[in-house]
């Protein structure tokens, strides 16, 4: 589960009363997307529709851990 933070996301949660499914903006193995511009030379092909927004103030990945053991996963 994925819990943002983020204030257009939020927004969103709240307007439709209902969770969002995400994953990060790259692709495997690859950098993190950090801007909208690389955001769309990267998925422009693939996703159909991109949310104007701020993308936020972090510059980490998110932490990602298991929720029966409570590893860190990363």
């Amino acid at each position: 589960i994925r819990v943002s933070n983020h204030e257009t996301i939020k927004e969103l949660c709240l307007k439709y009363n209902s969770p969002l499914i995400s994953t990060r903006a790259n692709i495997s193995g690859d950098p993190a997307v950090t801007t909208q511009k690389g955001f769309e030379k990267v998925f422009e092909k693939t996703i159909p529709y991109l949310v104007n927004g701020d993308i936020g103030k972090h510059t980490n990945t998110s932490i990602i851990n298991n929720m029966i053991t409570g590893e860190r996963i990363r």
